[in-house]
C-alpha cells in the first residue's frame, strides 16, 4: 500500500447563512406580545424619519440598539 491510499483530502466548507433584518411588522408582533397591545393598533415613530412602515426592515430605518423609537397608539376618529 502506498502512502496516497491511506491520505484522505479534507474539504473545508464554509457556509454563510445570511438572514434578513427583521420587518417592523414583525418586531410589532413581538411587541404586542410583551405589551398585550395588539400589532395593529401601534405605531412606531423614529425622530426625524416619521412612522415606520410595517413592510420595510429595522435596518431601512438604520435602526440599531442605540436608536430610540416612539411607540404611540392609533386611535379612531371620534365623533
Amino acid at each position: 500500500l502506498s502512502l496516497s491510499q491511506h491520505t484522505r483530502s479534507l474539504h473545508t466548507h464554509t457556509h454563510t447563512h445570511t438572514t434578513r433584518p427583521p420587518q417592523v411588522g414583525h418586531f410589532k408582533s413581538r411587541l404586542a406580545d410583551v405589551l398585550d397591545l395588539p400589532a395593529n393598533k401601534q405605531k412606531l415613530n423614529r425622530e426625524g424619519v416619521g412612522f415606520l412602515l410595517d413592510h420595510f426592515s429595522l435596518a431601512h430605518y438604520n435602526v440599531s440598539p442605540d436608536v430610540t423609537l416612539t411607540l404611540t397608539t392609533k386611535t379612531r376618529g371620534r365623533k
